[in-house]
């Protein structure tokens, strides 16, 4: 499984436990850095199309993206990602260990099946 980590390095214990979780795991750090002063979508596309593999960006492939921190760079990141590949990315969920100071996995967020999950609840309030 790819891991498009465009937030913080994976620990040790994150590592071992997305191992568990799928067969084998590769961590591509995608550096985020975007020029406030620019098109924050034009940014995105620029950071996405430099840096993910054709087989992502194409739906061939199955990855899991760690979020970078700044908010709007998310919303342009699931969205430009749902564009390119025609659903929204299974999203790894870090939460920081204050005993340790490392992030950790709290969970794999499916964000996919959530918004198909939305969308039949919006069907039934019609």
């Amino acid at each position: 499984m790819i891991i498009l980590n465009f937030g913080h390095s994976l620990s040790e214990s994150a590592i071992k436990y997305l191992s568990s979780e799928y067969k084998s795991i590769k961590e591509v750090m995608i550096p985020f850095a975007i020029d406030r002063k620019k098109s924050i979508a034009v940014e995105v596309e620029k950071i996405v199309e430099g840096r993910v593999s054709k087989r992502i960006l194409s739906g061939s492939q199955p990855y899991l993206v760690v979020l970078p921190s700044l908010s709007i760079g998310v919303a342009y990141l699931l969205t430009y990602l749902h564009g390119r590949v025609g659903s929204f990315p299974l999203v790894v969920d870090l939460t920081r260990n204050s005993k340790f100071g490392v992030y950790e996995v709290k969970e794999i967020l499916d964000l996919q099946s959530e918004r198909d999950r939305a969308r039949l609840r919006r069907k039934r309030s019609k």
